[in-house]
């Protein structure tokens, strides 16, 4: 059995950790509301978390926002044949999310740490489409949910400098809310909203991080994250899927 220490070995300790997130990543969506349907783009996602961790339970309130003006290149979709077909999207895509896990075992004599818990994410995913160059003619689409989610931990600590860390969260109930769709011109479709349990609604997010210790209250990571769902409602349905690998920098300090 390791030494106390919810996340590593070396945290037996109580203490906040502050970190700053800006990297590369890709996002897409379909809805079947939404013509043309399927949109896929290049993404900047910019962020931050706060940690708060004891010797055996982790706490982790995380932000991370996505817009298309911080997009590589725009948003394309099935139909896009040429240069002026490119701007007939724009979106923001915003995620908030608390974690909590509990140191649970080691597994066997491999230094792997498992810690299990729960997530609270709320996710929304807005986006305005252009069709003829003009927005006075732009309608818009979207989904916000709000999902409750089982999730373990993995971690790997080597030489107190080096710290890997794998991460899932399956979500087993999500509150759904869909917009009209027009948020700009409107239109006959009315707001959906509902409960939607897993078997129905399907979504997962899966992260895989490193992090090296500078020194004793700075690190330097590489972080990469999933988050995929898939939500039926009555005749529509929306999916979203982000993928994202950002530079973190983590300011370890205590209070």
């Amino acid at each position: 059995m390791r030494a106390a220490g919810q996340g590593f070995p070396s945290d037996t300790s109580h203490h906040f950790r502050l970190t700053a997130l800006v990297g590369y990543g890709s996002i897409a969506s379909y809805d079947n509301f939404g013509s043309p349907l399927p949109y896929s783009g290049v993404t900047v996602p910019i962020g931050g978390e706060i940690e708060y961790i004891t010797p055996n339970v982790r706490h982790l309130f995380s932000v991370v926002g996505i817009t298309s003006v911080g997009n590589a290149t725009n948003l394309t979709n099935q139909y896009s044949d040429n240069a002026t077909d490119y701007n007939n999207a724009s979106y923001a895509f915003a995620d908030v999310r608390y974690r909590f896990t509990h140191y649970l075992t080691d597994l066997g004599s491999t230094g792997i740490h498992l810690s299990i818990g729960g997530e609270w994410d709320n996710v929304a995913f807005i986006r305005g489409y252009n069709y003829e160059e003009d927005f006075n003619t732009e309608s818009g689409s979207g989904e916000f949910s709000s999902s409750l989610a089982v999730a373990a931990d993995l971690t790997y600590e080597r030489e107190n400098i080096h710290f890997f860390t794998a991460s899932v969260s399956l979500p087993i109930v999500a509150f759904v809310l869909r917009p009209a769709y027009g948020l700009t011109s409107g239109n006959n479709y009315e707001l959906e909203e509902g409960f939607e349990p897993i078997g129905t609604m399907w979504s997962w997010r899966i992260g895989i991080d490193y992090d090296y210790q500078l020194s004793s209250v700075l690190l330097l990571g590489l972080h990469f994250e999933e988050l995929y769902y898939n939500y039926p409602m009555q005749l529509w349905r929306g999916v979203g899927a982000e993928n994202d690998l950002t530079i973190a920098g983590t300011w370890r300090f205590n209070l």
